[in-house]
């Protein structure tokens, strides 16, 4: 993907309420639990399910990835693609989004 492109993605992804941050030579968009619960339309017990999981997207690798927090042996397993429910989900709303 060209600079242009992912620059628009990224601008484009912050606009609909993702976070980015870049540190340790990690550049990643982050997606709060309540951005995740509204697009896939969650109850409150079910978006209190995924609070502690980290939905985000590698900008340097290009791709979606979702973080679990595996409280029993404190350590994370990370998914490339995630719950592919709410990957194509923040698709569909990049999509209609519209940023200069």
């Amino acid at each position: 993907m060209n600079t242009a492109v992912t620059e628009k993605l990224i601008k484009k992804m912050i606009a609909i309420g993702g976070n980015r941050w870049q540190a340790h030579g990690r550049d990643r968009v982050y997606f709060d639990s309540q951005l995740i619960a509204k697009v896939l339309e969650l109850s409150n017990s079910k978006t209190r399910q995924i609070g502690s999981c980290k939905f985000y997207y590698d900008v340097t690798a290009g791709e979606f990835c979702q973080l679990y927090a595996v409280i029993t042996h404190g350590v994370h397993d990370r998914t490339i693609g995630g719950n592919i429910r709410w990957v194509v989900a923040i698709q569909e709303l990049l999509a209609v989004t519209e940023v200069e």
